[in-house]
């Protein structure tokens, strides 16, 4: 939990300024920058999430951000702190990661109610959804199945299917049966490129998640399959991913990016690069995908 004070049911912190990833001397130095972490009811679940917005009122736009297997909503403060200057911006914490409650869920369907619930409880019309690996394939199923709620898409290093090797799966269940140890290589699934301050920030999100929750994290994305259903997306849509992207499961890479937005009725746009931190990737989505 990030150093504040819980204060009527919201947790409060001061947010500090944005530190480029290689200035870090932790991984805890990137993720202490959000401004409140309130909590509501959604389908008797307690969830939580973490939400900026500018301090003269409400943004120019919605943006809601959805994290991926095994983290939870604090991943993306950095982005917040820079986008929350502009635009009202929130990142659940799904069931069973972070601080929300529940045991998680095996399919993309059930998280993304969650999600369309939380949209309601904020009182949105609409909002840009933002997905990470996994949660871009809830944020896929919010457009397929809560369409009136999906302003735009932000799909990051994810895709209309996602797949998982079998060994993956297998080793994290054997990890929550108690019958292997977690793995020790905190590098593992990262590019050779990326600065230990972030891998160790990652490790440090990750390791609170139950290992029986990352199961169902593994299962909810090799069961993720949308590619029937993805042409019938008709909205703006931004897929980002890495060009040294080594993550050992079968997530988007850029010729898939490329092969679902040529499905897709949305007008979109794509971009790679070596790290989804970086200066370059928010300023692509706040001067050319976040319109007025």
């Amino acid at each position: 939990m990030i150093a504040g004070a819980w204060s009527g049911g919201a947790y409060l912190a001061h947010a500090a300024p944005l530190k480029d990833a290689d200035s870090c001397t932790s991984g805890a130095d990137l993720f202490k920058l959000v401004i409140r972490m309130p909590v509501t009811i959604i389908e008797e679940t307690e969830i939580h999430y973490l939400t900026r917005k500018p301090a003269a009122g409400l943004g120019r736009q919605r943006v809601l951000y959805i994290h991926g297997t095994g983290c939870n909503g604090r991943v993306f403060e950095r982005h917040m702190d820079v986008l929350g200057s502009d635009h009202e911006v929130v990142a659940i914490d799904l069931p069973g990661h972070g601080a929300s409650a529940g045991n998680g869920f095996r399919g993309v369907a059930d998280h993304a109610a969650i999600c369309a619930g939380l949209i309601h409880d904020l009182g949105w019309d609409r909002c840009v959804v933002a997905g990470h690996s996994l949660g871009g394939g809830i944020a896929l199923a919010l457009a397929i199945y809560d369409a009136e709620l999906v302003q735009a898409l932000m799909l990051i290093d994810t895709g209309a299917r996602l797949r998982v090797a079998p060994e993956i799966i297998r080793g994290a269940r054997a990890i929550a049966q108690g019958t292997r140890d977690a793995p020790t290589n905190p590098r593992l699934g990262f590019a050779a490129s990326t600065p230990d301050s972030i891998v160790e920030g990652v490790r440090q999100l990750t390791a609170d998640c139950r290992a029986e929750v990352t199961v169902k994290d593994w299962i909810a994305d090799d069961t993720c399959d949308f590619m029937s259903r993805v042409a019938t997306i008709d909205v703006p849509t931004l897929a980002i991913c890495g060009r040294e992207d080594q993550r050992h499961y079968a997530i988007t890479r850029s010729s898939r990016s490329a092969w679902l937005i040529a499905r897709s009725k949305s007008s979109s746009r794509r971009v790679t690069g070596p790290t989804l931190s970086s200066r370059e990737y928010l300023t692509v989505m706040s001067a050319n995908f976040l319109p007025v």
